[in-house]
């Protein structure tokens, strides 16, 4: 647990990288992957200014031999240990976001990537850093 409100689970990964869920409200959660293991941060968060949000909500973390689960009130998160990667579900186990099988986050140099799987009508935007 963090700042006020804030409820956070971290994983560490074989190379050293970890990465944090920050759960912002029972519907919001903020990743940090910090390939080094270290969180530090350079800049203040150009998708998100307000990071104030509701809380009076709980979670739930529950660990079994291949993944974890982490329950809000609204979302199912499914953490698979190997390979490492994230499934998020809503309360009606429908898929909202998830990684791909294979190499969901990726770092080379000074830039990391992280695979997502999309819908054939899904984008993102505006979730990299300013340069």
């Amino acid at each position: 647990f963090g700042k006020k409100g804030a409820k956070k689970v971290i994983f560490g990964c074989e190379g050293g990288e970890k990465l944090m869920l920050e759960f912002l409200d029972s519907k919001n959660i903020k990743f940090w992957y910090a390939p080094t293991g270290k969180f530090n941060r350079n800049n203040e968060s150009f998708a998100v200014i307000n990071e104030d949000f509701d809380p009076n909500f709980n979670i739930n973390v529950e660990e079994n031999a291949s993944n974890y689960e982490i329950f809000t009130g609204d979302l199912r998160v499914m953490v698979q240990k190997k390979p490492f990667k994230i499934q998020i579900f809503d309360r009606y186990q429908r898929l909202v976001l998830g990684d791909l099988d294979a190499e969901a986050y990726v770092t080379e140099g000074t830039k990391t990537e992280t695979r997502k799987v999309l819908r054939e009508e899904e984008q993102f935007f505006g979730l990299g850093e300013k340069t």
